[in-house]
């Protein structure tokens, strides 16, 4: 998982007022009107909440929402820079502007779902210089430049001015709290979860729960994850921080490190529908520079599930994995092309086989938690790609916060089944020292061109496409 982003700051001289804003995972912005159309995209903001998170220690009122981008005109659009303008009339009528390289991929007539937030702190020495009260609603200009499939450019302005007061999120209320199960005892699943919005970062998908029927939190979806975890700002939230004689386990995060956690026990995780009384969780310091994500939705709780990622309309169905799930409803256009490809399921872990470059065939471990496609460095050996001392690296934040780098070669193709993708840019680390027969990871950047149906029950996965065209 990569680092999602750097910190930038702007001061108001005058009040000592700090914007904090991170780009990638939490950007920020929202308009008077909270929707609008630029060229071929609707834009809207949706799912605002003022919230309260620790940001380096810190409690700080965090403003947040959703930014939803929709294609209108069946073509698929590559968005690679963008600028923004951020301001308060009280504090920065200019604004600060920053500008970002991106890769923002929409699918034709697909959905694109993107977190951002903001905070304000006061810098000043006198309290009377700070102002008093919760989170600030800032107001932003936002462009977005890129291409479509046919190489033409593109062009997407929007301007935003969040509400002071935004109504919070609304948590259906058990009607009697469930008693709490004996320690390390999960229910059967409840309920079929329905289509569940979910937001995309860099090849990753977050997802909101709502846990122990009251906090309604952000989970990264991560099938490479064995176990589901909080942070600890999270379970103290919740009241249930690790007591010091708590049971533990421990985990291999990538470059092969083992990481010891304690675990905790909820009474509930509800994701949409879909219900899971009782479950134990892990408690780790995930997520240190992105302080809306509280924990990883993992293997212990996505096991009891078939699971539906539409990444072209950013949705997520979670079906009790012995009940009968169909494929996704389809319009009469474009017509869908499905690869099934059969599964190997070890604990929590999915395997699946792969060709790559044509020739060389490996299992990969299913990962949607990773950016990336990652090969071990004796499978890359094998295919004769071994990254040279120059090859370009990007560092990596793996489970427990630390950071990891990477290098990074090129493939001609992956195919799983008959689903191809070519010229793929991959990662080479060492991953499961002790699992050698597991050749690397299946990352989002593969997984994101594909409806995917895990079917834990059948043993399978399908990946299907739909392809181009006008209804």
């Amino acid at each position: 998982m990569q680092k999602y982003g750097q910190v930038l700051r702007t001061v108001n001289s005058r009040a000592g007022v700090l914007l904090v804003l991170c780009t990638a995972l939490v950007l920020t912005g929202c308009t008077a009107h909270l929707k609008g159309v630029s060229g071929p995209v609707t834009w809207q903001a949706t799912d605002l909440r003022v919230i309260e998170r620790s940001v380096s220690g810190a409690a700080r009122d965090i403003y947040a929402f959703t930014l939803v981008l929709e294609e209108t005109q069946g073509a698929a659009l590559t968005f690679t820079h963008l600028e923004y303008t951020i301001s308060q009339p009280a504090f920065n009528p200019t604004g600060e502007t920053r500008q970002a390289v991106i890769i923002w991929k929409l699918h034709p007539y697909g959905e694109l779902r993107l977190p951002f937030s903001s905070y304000w702190y006061c810098a000043a020495t006198l309290a009377t210089d700070c102002l008093r009260g919760g989170a600030i609603a800032p107001w932003y200009h936002i462009i977005l430049t890129g291409t479509d499939d046919q190489g033409q450019d593109v062009r997407v302005a929007m301007d935003f001015r969040l509400p002071q007061n935004p109504p919070q999120p609304k948590i259906v209320q058990a009607r009697e709290a469930p008693p709490m199960p004996p320690p390390s005892t999960a229910s059967a699943p409840l309920g079929d979860s329905g289509p569940v919005p979910f937001q995309t970062v860099s090849n990753r998908i977050l997802v909101h729960a709502v846990l122990n029927h009251k906090e309604y939190v952000t989970l990264l979806l991560d099938t490479g994850s064995t176990e589901t975890f909080l942070t600890p700002d999270t379970v103290k939230r919740l009241g249930i921080s690790p007591v010091a004689d708590a049971p533990k386990r421990t985990t291999t995060v990538l470059g092969g490190r083992q990481v010891e956690f304690p675990l905790v026990q909820l009474s509930a995780i509800a994701v949409g529908e879909a219900i899971m009384e009782g479950l134990q969780v892990g408690v780790l310091a995930s997520f240190p520079d992105a302080y809306l994500v509280d924990g990883i939705l993992g293997g212990s709780f996505l096991q009891h599930f078939t699971m539906t990622l539409d990444y072209a309309t950013s949705r997520l169905r979670l079906v009790p994995k012995d009940a009968a799930v169909s494929s996704p409803a389809t319009a009469a256009w474009p017509p869908v092309v499905r690869s099934a490809v059969p599964i190997q399921v070890i604990g929590h872990h999915i395997l699946v086989r792969a060709v790559l470059n044509r020739t060389e065939s490996v299992t990969l471990l299913l990962d949607t938690g990773a950016t990336h496609t990652i090969l071990t460095p004796d499978t890359a050996q094998r295919l004769g790609i071994s990254p040279p001392a120059d090859a370009p690296r990007q560092t990596a934040l793996v489970a427990d916060g630390q950071l990891h780098e990477v290098p990074f070669v090129q493939l001609t193709t992956l195919a799983v089944g008959e689903a191809v993708v070519e010229n793929l840019r991959v990662g080479v680390s060492a991953l499961f020292p002790q699992a050698p027969v597991v050749g690397g990871l299946l990352g989002g950047d593969f997984l994101g061109q594909f409806t995917v149906i895990l079917d834990r029950a059948a043993h399978q996965i399908r990946l299907e496409t739909r392809q181009t065209g006008k209804p």
